[in-house]
């Protein structure tokens, strides 16, 4: 969040091959909302892409490139506990309408839902969304819109207890964001969530999603509902960062038992932050080495983790899981991007490891999935 941190050394060395591939969001444009590239700096630099009709699936518009978008109303599996490709795609592309809220609630109306409330917060760039459709509410959070948050979070300096009655310990960048705004969160979600279904039933399914650090703030949403009383019927986050710590977790895994799903792409680096306790020591050798020996002990000591098992696309696009947190996966992840950049100067670095951040491009997170016949 918008905060000064005297470790922008260490930003600066894990965040600069995201940060200089533009994979975080700019300020977007909203003279061609329904581009999904017009959040992040990579669909600047190549311009506004065509839409075209889709000669093998007639009536499904696509991007003259390679994302998918979709020209059919939304439909989602509303079974609990269980994942589905089709849950998968939708809660994809409804994390990344966030990014060019409001302008894209004319993609929400297209699809089928109805009152989009924009969620925003200026000073802590919190963004995102709360629609509904006839037969569930959506909770949908953006990535950082500003480059300061992405030198800021990175870092994962400041952790302490856990607020709002949730056990363990939360980043507590993360927790500001998201307490400036609650109030307002809180009062929406109930108010679209407690209308009746098309069957006549209330309260409608709540369903929290998010992109990137969108991600985080979706997973303290999510704690933070179960603990008012609203249930979650499910979390789906892509890309996301870890937020806690082993407590915290085990909390919500218990809480949302078999209904969170999260979504990493290849060798995407943002997901790996904070390093787990058992790579701290990996993680600290991509840093001058006394910042880098503080940082370990204190990672060490944060015990951050994720919750969920983890649905992972190769770099050839075949996805694969659930998969449980590994430390061995972990270690072998910064120990490759060690090995890569040694001997090398920081833009050699850059390219070695350019993967890390094309993997974390927003768009990415939904081109990665095949569109699920309706």
């Amino acid at each position: 969040m918008r905060r000064s941190v005297s470790t922008s050394t260490v930003a600066g060395a894990v965040a600069s091959v995201v940060l200089a591939t533009g994979a975080f969001a700019s300020t977007p444009s909203t003279t061609e909302p329904l581009n999904p590239f017009s959040g992040n700096l990579l669909g600047h630099f190549l311009g506004q892409p065509p839409l075209h009709e889709n000669e093998d699936t007639p009536g499904i518009r696509k991007l003259a490139w390679f994302c998918p978008r979709p020209n059919e109303r939304v439909r989602v599996d509303l079974a609990p506990g269980i994942y589905t490709p089709r849950n998968g795609y939708w809660f994809s592309w409804m994390s990344l309408q966030g990014y060019s809220a409001p302008g894209a609630f004319r993609n929400l109306e297209r699809v089928g839902f109805t009152e989009p409330t924009l969620i925003e917060d200026r000073i802590t760039s919190l963004k995102g969304y709360v629609a509904s459709t006839p037969e569930f509410t959506a909770v949908s959070f953006s990535g950082s819109a500003d480059v300061k948050d992405w030198l800021n979070d990175l870092t994962f300096s400041q952790v302490e207890d856990a607020r709002w009655g949730v056990p363990g310990r939360i980043h507590k960048g993360f927790t500001d964001a998201l307490e400036r705004e609650w109030p307002n969160i809180a009062l929406e979600i109930a108010r679209q969530s407690q209308q009746s279904d098309s069957q006549g039933r209330a309260p409608k399914p709540v369903y929290v999603t998010g992109h990137s650090l969108g991600g985080a703030m979706a997973i303290l949403t999510a704690a933070r509902l179960q603990v008012m009383g609203i249930p979650v019927a499910g979390l789906y986050t892509y890309a996301a960062p870890r937020v806690g710590d082993e407590t915290f977790v085990s909390f919500l895994e218990e809480t949302l038992e078999g209904r969170i799903w999260r979504f990493n792409i290849n060798e995407d680096i943002i997901p790996r932050l904070a390093p787990v306790a058992d790579a701290a020591d990996d993680f600290a050798r991509l840093l001058p080495e006394r910042l880098g020996q503080s940082l370990a002990e204190k990672f060490r000591n944060a015990r951050y983790s994720h919750a969920g098992g983890l649905f992972r696309f190769d770099a050839k696009g075949a996805l694969s899981g659930p998969f449980s947190e590994n430390p061995l996966d972990e270690r072998s992840y910064w120990q490759n991007i060690y090995d890569r950049s040694q001997g090398k100067d920081l833009f050699s670095k850059i390219i070695v490891n350019l993967r890390a951040a094309l993997d974390h491009i927003p768009a990415a997170s939904f081109c990665s999935f095949e569109r699920p016949t309706p």
